[in-house]
């Protein structure tokens, strides 16, 4: 079966398409995506409570407005009932966006829009989730967000 192919230039007056222009911008481009390294950031308590986490790993990476995150870290023992809030990301959400987590607790974790600050809520209700409620635990999170342009 034949590959449905969009309209290219004949760059190289051979009577094909895509033989030298369209190649070596398609492998510009995955150079370029492929060489962007991951950046460190750093996950900070901002609830309040002046907890200290544990962090394993904290890294992202930026394509455009697209930034991609990954988190691995550890709550700390507490029993302190602020609403807990994990700050630091290196750039706000354009809008809500949430992560997935992908170990440990399964909640629901959500970029504010135009803050850099991640909200652990409740999968089931939707509630904000306090320090205490996350005592101890290992958070391991994922995902993409949009950052403002």
């Amino acid at each position: 079966m034949a590959i449905t192919r969009s309209t290219m230039v004949d760059d190289d007056g051979s009577g094909t398409t895509g033989t030298i222009l369209n190649n070596a911008w398609l492998q510009d481009i995955y150079g370029r995506i492929d060489g962007i390294p991951a950046q460190a950031w750093t996950p900070i308590d901002v609830s309040g409570a002046g907890l200290s986490f544990v962090v394993t790993s904290a890294w992202y990476v930026q394509i455009g407005q697209t930034v991609t995150i990954n988190v691995n870290m550890q709550m700390p023992v507490n029993s302190n009932g602020a609403t807990a809030q994990i700050g630091g990301l290196p750039f706000p959400g354009a809008g809500a966006n949430g992560l997935y987590s992908v170990y440990g607790v399964q909640n629901i974790y959500h970029i504010q829009a135009a803050t850099t600050v991640i909200l652990p809520l409740n999968a089931t209700t939707g509630a904000g989730l306090s320090n205490a409620n996350l005592s101890g635990q290992s958070l391991v999170l994922a995902g993409t967000y949009i950052r403002p342009a």
